[in-house]
């Protein structure tokens, strides 16, 4: 599926406030040691009936590549053409903070959730066109598709974890939560395990099929933001307020590293391959971390507000955060050879 036809297929009533409304300029700045350059950064406007910009708390990239979509304040969802940098147009579905959006593995569905209570289904195979809405009887913060489409994950301000299937929006079972106050949800890349984590620290892991309680990780001191498998489903990775970034092993629970982010706070965290995570921080700064030798290898800079969203795909990352900018950087070649891509390479790969 094209651009053209996910454009094409945009109804009116869905769309606010009109098209290209974001004032986009080129990249210029150079990432420290060379590792990733700043390809465009993206200055999201106020929209009409608002008078400052929207602060981004959510990134989804499509399976595609060709386009991406931001989770804001303003209540809205951003669609980005990831080539052009135009903002082609703004979906509002939700009456509150748009806290996380979400795209299933074969790109045809899109998933939102946010402060009103509410998930948004949307289909995407022929346009981003509204399916369907549910109530959650908490605020969401966080929301993931299983890998094969057949099970939407809800987390957020409440006690449970709820499970819905994205055909009909009915829920399929609750599981109870390690707090509540989640901030993160992450699927294995096989679909047999499910994570989630958020203020206490700590991370409890289910089998989504029984609903049975694997084990739980006490993973950090302070709350934990974000969650990614490695590819292969063998480590998980946690990302905390705390300052750093842990990365356990999946079968037993153990800790394999833990990589200090100071003076950050890690906000975000989303593998690109096999070896190679990218971080987000509190310090307006994005981390690639090789996981190899579970050390810090590039800073890209460019930020001027914390970077509390980072999404990933080949060789391309993108990040947004406080400073109502979303920043699309691509790995360099050197690097791109030093780390091969596991996944569909993306439209900016030469």
């Amino acid at each position: 599926m094209g651009k053209r036809s996910v454009m094409k297929y945009l109804r009116p009533w869905m769309i606010i406030g009109g098209l290209v409304c974001g004032l986009i300029s080129g990249g210029t700045a150079q990432a420290e040691n060379e590792r990733a350059s700043l390809v465009r950064t993206i200055k999201l406007e106020p929209c009409p009936e608002r008078k400052v910009a929207a602060v981004v708390s959510g990134i989804a990239i499509h399976p595609s590549g060709e386009f991406c979509v931001a989770a804001a304040d303003d209540h809205s969802i951003r669609v980005l053409d990831v080539e052009s940098g135009e903002q082609t147009a703004r979906l509002g579905k939700h009456s509150d903070w748009v806290r996380a959006v979400v795209f299933s593995a074969d790109g045809k569905m899109m998933a939102s959730g946010g402060h009103d209570q509410k998930f948004v289904l949307w289909d995407v195979e022929e346009g981003i066109q509204f399916r369907l809405s549910g109530d959650i009887p908490y605020a969401i913060h966080t929301l993931q598709f299983a890998p094969q489409g057949d099970m939407l994950a809800v987390g957020g301000f409440g006690p449970r974890i709820t499970l819905i299937d994205p055909r009909t929006g009915q829920k399929i079972q609750e599981l109870d939560a390690p707090d509540e106050d989640i901030r993160t949800i992450a699927f294995s890349p096989d679909g047999r395990m499910l994570a989630a984590a958020g203020r206490s620290g700590e991370i409890r892991l289910w089998n989504p099929e029984t609903g049975s309680h694997l084990r739980d990780i006490k993973a950090h001191r302070q709350r934990i933001h974000s969650l990614s498998f490695s590819p292969d489903g063998k480590q998980l990775i946690s990302g905390s307020d705390d300052r750093m970034v842990h990365v356990y092993g999946v079968e037993k629970g153990e800790t394999i590293a833990n990589m200090p982010s100071r003076p950050a706070k890690v906000m975000a965290v989303s593998t690109l391959d096999q070896h190679l995570l990218a971080s987000g921080g509190s310090d307006n700064v994005v981390r690639l971390w090789d996981l190899r030798n579970f050390e810090e290898v590039s800073q890209l800079k460019g930020h001027n507000g914390s970077v509390s969203a980072v999404a990933c795909q080949g060789s391309t990352i993108i990040s947004s955060g406080f400073d109502t900018t979303v920043r699309i950087w691509r790995l360099n070649p050197v690097v791109e050879d030093a780390f091969p891509a596991t996944f569909p390479t993306s439209r900016f790969a030469d």
